[in-house]
């Protein structure tokens, strides 16, 4: 009798604590789980410039449910995947505002505001290694500026995916000017994440 009676007690406090938190503003957060299944995707190709046929690509798909609000995606692990707000627009979930998204070993990877669309990459102590804007593809795009592990700008460019253009500048590990090169139309190679 003493325990049911102690349930109860212990589920009306619960539900009011609910409210009460619902009340002030509290943020709920929804958590699920990310799943990757093996899936297909079919592309055009060509040859010369003419059209020669669908080729299928497999690739890893990753799901999860979002729901409207504040979102944690957790990996099978148990380490976090990513995290930030979504809303329900036109038939979908959008995401909005500030996202962070983590590498395999649950680490920090890179933020991304989907307002401004501006992306930030770190190293794995968390000291930022490069940011700039990227597109709706997550490709990027427009001026980027990368860091040392110091903190100190190491470069600083225009970027379209890995390709750079215009007036570079480079920056030795004091801060100071080192180089200055200029890429005519989109070449030079940027490698992954890094300018």
């Amino acid at each position: 009798m003493q325990t049911r009676i102690f349930l109860i007690v212990s589920g009306l406090l619960f539900l009011t604590f609910s409210v009460k938190s619902q009340e002030q503003g509290v943020t709920l957060i929804h958590v699920d789980t990310l799943k990757i299944v093996p899936d297909t995707i079919k592309r055009g190709e060509g040859l010369n410039g003419k059209f020669v046929g669908y080729r299928t690509y497999l690739v890893n798909k990753e799901i999860y449910q979002p729901k409207e609000g504040y979102n944690k995606i957790i990996r099978t692990d148990g380490k976090i995947y990513l995290e930030g707000k979504y809303v329900f627009i036109d038939s979908a979930y959008k995401r909005i505002g500030l996202f962070k998204f983590y590498n395999e070993k649950g680490i920090l990877d890179y933020t991304q505001d989907f307002n401004s669309d501006i992306r930030i990459y770190y190293v794995d102590s968390g000291v930022k290694k490069s940011e700039g804007m990227v597109n709706r593809s997550g490709e990027r795009i427009g001026v980027w500026v990368c860091y040392y592990p110091t903190g100190i700008i190491k470069s600083q460019g225009e970027l379209k995916g890995t390709l750079k253009k215009g007036l570079w500048k480079y920056f030795d590990k004091n801060g100071k000017l080192d180089n200055k090169v200029v890429y005519k139309d989109w070449t030079g190679s940027s490698g992954d994440k890094d300018c």
